[in-house]
Parts: C-alpha cells; structure tokens; sequence
C-alpha cells in the first residue's frame, strides 16, 4: 500500500479536468492511502471520465475546515462519464466521501460496493444531476453527526438531489440501493440514512440494515 500525505488540493486529476474535449478512458488507481496533513478539497478528482475504477482506497486524517469529499466525479459539457466502480474503500472524512456532479453532461453506469463510510456531516455518498443506473450495495455507513467545533445535527448516509430541484430531466434515475448498513448516532436528531428529493426516478431500496437513524424518506430540498 501506497501512503500520499498531502495538504489543499487534489491528488489525483486525470487530463480532461481543465478542458473541454473527448474523454479519458481507462483508469484505474488502487491501494493508495491518502493521509490529509492540512485542510484540502479531495484527494480523487475527475471529470469526463469512461471506465474509471478506484478499489482498496484509504482517506484519513481529513481536517474539518471547509467542505470536503473523498472523492469528486463530474460530468462536463459534451464530455460524459460511462461505467464508474468504486469498490472496498475506506472513507473517514468529515463531509462526503464520494459525490457525483452531473449539472452538465450525465454520468451513468454506476457501482459503489463493499466500502466503508464514517461522516460526521454531509453525505457519504451524494448524487446530483442526470446521474443514471447506479448500484450501491453491501456497504457500512456510520452516521456520526458530531464536529467538536461546528455542533452540526445533521448527516446523510446517501443523498439524491436534482440539479434545480424542479425538473425531472435533471434528477437522478435507475437508482438500487441493496444490502448496505446504516449506522446513526442516539443523540442526533437529524440523521437521515437515505433522503431523496422530489423528481428522482425508479429508486429501488431492499434488504438494507438500518441503526439509529431518526429520519429516511423523501424531501423537496436539496440535501446531499
């Protein structure tokens, strides 16, 4: 295993991030853990990506200043993302362990499995925009709802949002949500394992394990 111990900023960029054009196909980045030593944005950064796969990731040490992610995937204008895997990572960070950004463009073919989550805040997982088909499955979400500096009662294990908030062309659809565990705090009061805003199409949740968390359904607002 590999240890990259940085500060601000991303590790990992791939090629298209800062220009429009085709899309990077083809990568991988495995057994890596990220040691956050200062404040930072996110270690995994990418838009415009087809067949990306990022397995046996560790972050750690994430500082709670600012808004975090482990991981960042976005779209970009006529460069779309296909086929993302992102398997048996562990994820302690303070506000969201991996999103999905497809304001432009979508991004589809989705598998998130065998992960483990500890958030304090924010989402674990958060999915906005034309995100499509996306499978997330036997991963452990542990809710913590506590920063001893910000006192923030909140906290979502998976949050789906639309772009606008009003339209269905722009929400998420084809969405299986299986066999994962929820983990929320006694004390917090609102902890949501999965919220759901209005226009999100052919969600399908089964089999999943739900611990001490006070809320889960749908809402209007744009919580991810």
């Amino acid at each position: 295993v590999t240890t990259i111990v940085h500060a601000s900023s991303s590790c990992f960029k791939n090629d298209n991030y800062a220009s429009a054009g085709t899309a990077d196909d083809d990568i991988t980045i495995e057994g890596i853990t990220f040691d956050a030593d200062t404040t930072w944005s996110g270690a995994v950064d990418m838009q415009g990506v087809n067949r990306l796969t990022l397995r046996n990731l560790q972050f750690k040490n994430v500082k709670v200043t600012g808004v975090t992610a482990g991981i960042g995937i976005a779209s970009k204008a006529a460069v779309n993302c296909q086929d993302i895997t992102i398997e048996n990572c562990i994820f302690d960070v303070p506000d969201y362990g991996i999103v999905f950004d497809a304001d432009v463009g979508s991004i589809e073919n989705i598998s998130i499995a065998g992960n483990k989550f500890r958030i304090n805040w924010g989402s674990a997982i958060g999915v906005g925009g034309v995100v499509k088909e996306i499978a997330i499955s036997n991963n452990i979400i542990e809710l913590l709802g506590d920063l001893p500096d910000l006192s923030l009662d909140t906290g979502v294990g998976i949050g789906v949002k639309t772009v606008d908030g009003t339209s269905t062309t722009n929400a998420p659809t084809d969405i299986t949500i299986t066999g994962n565990v929820f983990i929320g705090p006694t004390s917090r009061t609102l902890i949501a394992a999965i919220s759901l805003a209005n226009y999100t199409n052919n969600v399908a949740v089964t089999g999943n394990t739900f611990r001490e968390c006070t809320k889960t359904g749908s809402s209007s607002s744009s919580r991810y």
